[in-house]
């Protein structure tokens, strides 16, 4: 691929921006307690081969990736997964660390020499980017170096939508010139690539690998008295949730995990302000009666959904575009959500006309939904049993699709 404007542009701003990306690089190293994570970032890592290369970008699209990867392993097949943010990292240990054939690292910044360096160390055929992970210098020296690379589970955001022409400019130029296959989760992600210029060639819909995951056998048990999760909130879903909340005191505790946990001093500073009694669990504080638990801790929000009496959906409430419903459903749970679920669109269409899931307009609005959910918990069951059965019934095929996207191309390779 030749040196065109945009990969002149993406390569001018990386170099004027590299003091600031370097001390960031340097305070997430000390916050890791480790430097071998600025290593990492720098490219540096032991000698690896495999048969195909997962890189996620988070907490999101490794979970996205699992039933795949299991899949794959289950066949035999040797594994690198790169993830880039630290989260990521952490979900990757927490969900594959227990597998032999499998090698876990950390994605080395965008630098041009950064990835000529991870790369060198690098011995496999096939890199599967997972949703919207298009890095152009990885992508470009990737192909360079033979791999064959796909776009898995793909969809375009709204914020990419929204960026400067010539960055779409470079993510199709990257498409076009260094992808083989883009496998689109369904017929709108297939339309939005093609609006950004993409060839109906490359273009496949084979489904939603978040459809494909599977619920843990056990999970532990968090909490012991009745509670509603409001799952993977953004500013400022928690504080307006939490004063609602507080004007129904015949209602279950809640339970708010934020998708960022981080944020957890911030929402507790609020929750204060408005003095609204909260237990936080990253402080291992006792849980008074009728007090709202802060959840801010890594990796817990399966075993507090898998319990609750009900689960409100995060990033539906603020203009996030939804946070991912189908988790929720898959432990038998009705789900209620906001009005923007954007980004699982085709989800929220399906699982309306089972039950399962609730939309309203407002938080404000959602005690009328929420009261008879609470009242009549059969009839709940029975609308989160019809979810489940939904879930179960559409996720086979899915599965299958990917495996021999993967299998023609290992043929190629």
């Amino acid at each position: 691929m030749a040196y065109t404007k945009e990969i002149l542009i993406y390569r001018l701003l990386l170099c004027l921006l590299s003091p600031v990306i370097f001390v960031w690089l340097l305070r997430e190293a000390w916050q890791q307690r480790h430097l071998a994570w600025l290593n990492a970032r720098l490219g540096k890592t032991p000698p690896i081969q495999a048969d195909i290369w997962f890189h996620c970008a988070s907490v999101g699209e490794v979970n996205a990736a699992a039933p795949l990867i299991q899949a794959l392993i289950d066949q035999g097949k040797t594994l690198l997964i790169t993830t880039f943010t630290p989260t990521g990292m952490q979900q990757a240990h927490r969900r594959f660390a227990h597998l032999k054939q499998l090698e876990i690292r950390l994605l080395p910044f965008d630098w041009n020499w950064s990835v000529k360096r991870f790369l060198a160390q690098v011995t496999c055929p096939q890199l599967c980017l997972v949703e919207t992970e298009l890095w152009p210098t990885l992508m470009l020296q990737a192909r360079r170096r033979g791999m064959y690379i796909n776009l898995i589970n793909a969809r375009i955001t709204q914020k990419t939508s929204q960026t400067p022409h010539w960055w779409q400019a470079l993510l199709l130029q990257l498409l076009e010139k260094t992808v083989s296959i883009v496998a689109c989760r369904n017929t709108q992600d297939l339309t939005d690539f093609k609006q950004l210029g993409v060839t109906g060639n490359q273009l496949r819909v084979l489904g939603n690998l978040k459809w494909c995951d599977f619920a843990p056998n056990t999970l532990p048990q968090l909490y012991h008295r009745p509670y509603v999760v409001f799952a993977s909130t953004h500013e400022p879903e928690e504080l307006t949730l939490a004063k609602l909340w507080s004007q129904h005191p015949q209602w279950p505790q809640l339970v708010i995990v934020p998708r960022h946990p981080k944020r957890g001093k911030e929402i507790a500073q609020q929750l204060e302000q408005a003095n609204i009694v909260y237990s936080q669990r990253s402080q291992q504080h006792a849980v008074p009666d009728n007090a709202l638990i802060l959840a801010d801790t890594f990796g817990e929000l399966q075993a507090w959904m898998a319990y609750a009496e009900l689960v409100i959906m995060g990033g539906s409430f603020a203009p996030k575009g939804g946070q991912n419903p189908l988790e929720a459903i898959r432990l038998g749970k009705v789900v209620l959500c906001g009005p923007d679920m954007r980004d699982f669109a085709q989800e929220v269409t399906a699982l309306l006309t089972t039950g399962a899931l609730i939309q309203v307009e407002t938080i404000a609005s959602l005690p009328a939904q929420l009261n008879p959910l609470l009242l009549h918990p059969e009839a709940t069951q029975q609308r989160a049993l019809a979810g489940k059965t939904w879930l179960a019934n559409n996720q086979g095929q899915i599965l299958t699709n990917y495996l021999n996207l993967l299998a023609a191309t290992d043929e190629m390779s």
